[in-house]
């Protein structure tokens, strides 16, 4: 069932100053029959821009993405910068609603730079905001606070007092999602206080009651949710918010899913459809129904479920909404699991892992799609300065030309008797200069032997490095007499490496480890040796036998103590991911728990467990890890592996390989013989990698059960 965090995300769009849902159609309409007659001017660029709006909130993003475009292209043309920075902001909404949070970003930003060109404050302001939500969306809550708390100030230095309610209800929503529910509650409670007196404003009171239904939500109290959303639904009913209820009979519904009342939420999510339906919101018609199919799955009305789920990702994919069609195929993949369709859930689910990939796993390019933007800021600006600077200096030009001329014609006559010199002395200089070089060319030579030497030298004690690491590792292939049939494929990128394998034995128990340490070479190499001696301490020390997950929790402190890193600090970036699973020699009861990287288990199937989303190491939100016991039936093989594998570019396109492709090739070849698999997902690497670099350490361990 999609979250009520995605609820919450729709009900604030509707806030926007374009906020025209109710009669979009019609105001499509209109506003294409206008552009046939209107001249490139700043009025067809204002209806343009409400043109592209307007498609945004009737879900046909891709002609809104595209209408953005051409607006943009004519608002340069016409050197149109208001209608530029209230383009850049629609681009934002669309990109976000598209699902390409880098691009947002970047229009936003690009929206500020003119709004700063212009003087807007307030327009910097409500771009803040803007980028708060978006990293919010991505879940990255340090950068979300980050804005938020700039948007706070500078509506507080404006006197804003309805950005101020507004940025305080952002970061009540940012403290509900990192748990920090007292700090939520005071920024909300304070929101609602402004919000109230404000005069004819009730929809920003609605906005934030909204707001504190979801921070009881995830605060588990749920008697003062409902009561928070149904105070909503009333007020916007009574202020004619056909969108705004629908949202509301959401919130309420998800609330009822939690609590598995199932019928309770089928009963008011189709409450919530009817009225989309009226509005043709397709939208909000394609959640509806996606919920409703959740909830069916889970009353084993399985047909019904089906039908909704089928009809919510049509029109999701119509729309283009990529968030809802990567809910729809999850939620497919799940319906036909529990009817024993496996075959179609499998399709579903590679479908759901590519496109959640394709979304999701750009930490790199939201590095570069960041860096890419501020370059685009800096050009434009240094652009500017120089076309200034160039004006003043043909300016200067004109008022001093004769001077000039008279100064260059006695410069001219100045400058032969100087060469005349400097010719003279420069033959003099040329033959001291000769004797010089020789004598340079013999010290660069005995200087270029002294370099050669010290190179040899730390290559040498680099080699050294690595005999002691891989003295530390057990043998590959025999790591344990009592485990089963396994492989070992280890690559280190460099000559040390940061990924290691680590295996013990304690009583009738059987540890084995994928990790893999911030960095790789020889600051990689120091963690990973760090990392094994603080695991066999931790096992050694230990009275009694320990989960995996204690094991993992233990860890982590010792990473914080030992490097000392704390909260509110500047943090160094060291720590570790890491797969650890704990087998019983006797029973072979499996249990496994992991930072950052998953567990496949292949048998009929690929089964995932999903790893905790922290390091071992400082993270702004530590919990402890989860220790999860595994289900793998005789003949299954467990995989554990750091993500060095599918994170390699290369193949016909120098793209990165995704873990969706090795999961394809795994289930590949689960079947072969374990020395075999081996060498084919060396072979498949290497024919990926082709000519290019490898990028990390490379770490995949196979056991068969």
């Amino acid at each position: 069932m999609k979250s009520l965090l995605k609820y919450f995300l729709l009900c604030l769009a509707l806030i926007i100053p374009f906020d025209k849902v109710f009669s979009q159609t019609r105001e499509i309409d209109s506003l294409k029959a206008h552009l046939k007659t209107t001249q490139e001017d700043t009025n067809k660029v204002k209806t343009l821009i409400s043109l592209a709006n307007s498609l945004d909130i009737a879900g046909k993003l891709s002609e809104a993405d595209s209408i953005g475009k051409i607006t943009l292209t004519l608002a340069e043309k016409l050197g149109y910068k208001r209608g530029l920075t209230a383009m850049y902001r629609v681009m934002g909404y669309i990109k976000e609603d598209i699902g390409d949070f880098n691009e947002a970003i970047n229009m936003h930003l690009k929206a500020i730079m003119v709004c700063r060109q212009l003087g807007d404050s307030v327009g910097v302001l409500s771009r803040f905001a803007s980028i708060g939500r978006v990293y919010y969306d991505e879940g990255n809550y340090p950068k979300a606070l980050e804005y938020d708390v700039n948007s706070l100030k500078l509506a507080r230095k404006l006197s804003d007092r309805v950005s101020e309610a507004a940025a305080l209800g952002e970061l009540g929503v940012v403290y509900t999602f990192t748990g920090e529910y007292g700090k939520a509650k005071n920024c909300l409670d304070t929101a609602l206080d402004i919000a109230k007196t404000i005069k004819d404003d009730q929809y920003t009171a609605v906005v934030y009651i909204g707001n504190l239904g979801l921070l009881y939500y995830k605060w588990q109290k749920y008697s003062e949710a409902l009561q928070c959303y149904d105070s909503a639904t009333k007020i916007n009913i009574r202020l004619g918010r056909k969108i705004s209820v629908i949202g509301n009979l959401n919130d309420i519904a998800g609330i009822y899913f939690d609590q598995g009342n199932y019928q309770k939420a089928v009963e008011y999510n189709q409450q919530a459809l009817e009225i989309a339906r009226e509005s043709n919101d397709k939208v909000y018609i394609s959640l509806c129904m996606g919920n409703i199919g959740s909830e069916y799955v889970k009353l084993k009305k399985y047909k019904e479920a089906e039908e909704n789920l089928s009809d919510a990702l049509t029109i999701a994919l119509s729309i283009g909404y990529l968030e809802f069609v990567k809910a729809d195929y999850n939620e497919l993949s799940d319906l036909y699991k529990e009817t024993g369709q496996w075959q179609k859930a499998y399709q579903y689910y590679k479908k759901y892992s590519d496109i959640k990939d394709s979304m999701f796993n750009k930490d790199k390019s939201k590095e570069i799609g960041k860096l890419e933007a501020k370059s685009d800021y800096d050009k434009q600006t240094i652009l500017e300065q120089a076309a200034q600077e160039k004006k003043d200096e043909l300016a200067e030009a004109d008022k001093h030309k004769q001077r000039v001329v008279t100064g260059l014609v006695s410069g001219g006559l100045l400058l032969v008797l100087l060469l005349a010199g400097f010719i003279f002395r420069s033959l003099r200089i040329t033959r001291k200069q000769k004797l010089v070089i020789e004598i340079k060319s013999k010290e660069t030579e005995e200087q270029k032997k002294v370099v050669e030497e010290k190179n040899k030298d730390i290559t040498d004690s680099i080699n050294y490095a690595k005999r002691i690491q891989r003295a530390l590792l057990k043998e590959e292939e025999h790591v344990s007499k009592h485990l089963p049939g396994h492989f070992i494929l280890f690559k280190p990128k460099d000559i040390v490496s940061g990924d290691f394998y680590w295996a013990a034995e304690k009583e009738e128990y059987f540890y084995f480890a994928a990790v893999d340490c911030t960095g790789h070479g020889v600051p990689g190499g120091f963690m990973s040796m760090l990392g094994m001696a603080f695991l066999n301490e931790i096992i050694k020390a230990a009275a009694a036998i320990q989960t995996p997950a204690e094991i993992l929790d233990e860890l982590r402190t010792k990473i914080l103590t030992e490097f000392k890193q704390k909260e509110g600090e500047d943090q160094t970036k060291d720590g570790m991911d890491i797969s650890l699973m704990r087998m019983n020699l006797k029973t072979n009861e499996i249990q496994w728990s992991g930072a950052n990287n998953p567990l496949y288990v292949i048998g009929d199937e690929l089964k995932e467990t999903p790893a905790d989303k922290q390091p071992i190491g400082y993270f702004p939100v530590m919990k402890p890890f989860t220790n999860h016991t595994v289900t793998a039936e005789k003949g299954s093989i467990l995989y554990l592996f750091s993500d060095g594998y599918a994170d390699q570019f290369g193949g016909p396109k120098g793209k990165k390989f995704k873990h969706s492709q090795f999961k394809e090739v795994l289930f590949a070849i689960h079947k072969k013989d374990m020395k075999e698999q081996k060498k084919l997902l060396n072979e498949t690497f290497e024919t990926w990698k082709g000519n290019l670099e490898q990028v990390d350490d490379i770490l995949v361990i196979g056991i068969r059960v």
